[in-house]
Formats: structure tokens, sequence, C-alpha cells
């Protein structure tokens, strides 16, 4: 399946619907973007990147236009109010045009390899209906590795 691309020609669907959620965290998005551009570029398939922004105050928009520009796919959203993870989370799924769903909140980070073995295991077994990493817990503001949950 393609779909137009603004300059006229054909741009292949995305495979991969990454979706971003923040809400007044500019900073922490900042080194979101940053890794999702990164890992986009790296990815051997066509991804779209959502960014959802649930009614930031801060500098968020500003972040978001300025750190999109780097990321093929990107699609910022901004909703005028707050709105609870899980309601950010539908809206996001129902504005995915990918085959597969990935879910970013603002502080989490990106694996690329892991993602992309679990976009190619998922595409590898029909039967297979999600998959999940490990989830590392960090000290605040730091890298620092606490533990794995």
């Amino acid at each position: 399946m393609t779909r137009p691309s603004p300059a006229g020609g054909p741009t292949a669907a995305p495979l991969l619907s990454i979706c971003c959620f923040t809400w007044n965290r500019a900073s922490l998005l900042t080194r979101c973007l940053r890794e999702v551009a990164e890992t986009v570029k790296a990815l051997p398939f066509p991804v779209e990147v959502i960014c959802l922004d649930t009614g930031s105050t801060d500098d968020t928009p500003a972040v978001m236009e300025l750190r999109g520009i780097a990321i093929p796919g990107f699609r910022p959203i901004r909703f005028a109010e707050r709105l609870p993870e899980h309601e950010a989370l539908f809206a996001a799924a129902r504005m995915a045009r990918g085959e597969f769903f990935f879910w970013l909140p603002d502080d989490d980070r990106l694996d690329p390899v892991g993602l992309a073995k679990a976009v190619v295991e998922l595409q590898t077994d029909p039967s297979a209906v999600a998959s999940f990493s490990p989830q590392i817990e960090v000290e605040d503001g730091t890298d620092k590795q606490v533990g794995v949950l």
C-alpha cells in the first residue's frame, strides 16, 4: 500500500507507528525525540511518529516543532486540554496508520535493536498479538540503572 507524499511521489505506508505521549515535560521530550530520530533512521522499514501533547503550558510545543523536523513521518498532535494517559493512548491508536503500534511515554528510552527485532518477530508469527521488553528503572534525571522491573 502506498500513499501520496507531500511532494507528490509515492511513499510506503508505515509498518510501525511510534506514538509518544507528553505533558509539560519539554526536557524529557527533547531527549525522547532525539532518540526517536536516531532510531527511525536506523530502522529497515517505514515508520510514522505521532507525538501527542495534551495541553502543555511549557516549551513542549516548541520542542515538538524543532525536534520533529529531524524525524521522517513525524505527526505532531496537540490537544487543548490535559488528557489522562489512557485516553491519549486510545487517541493515538485511532490515529496510527502502521500495522504495528508502539507506545512511548516521554520518559521511556528506546532500544532500536529490540524494537526492530520485535517488529520482525510480530511479522514472522501471525499468532503473536503483542511484544514487550523488560523495563529498566533509572534514577530520575540520570541514566544510572537502579533495577529491572
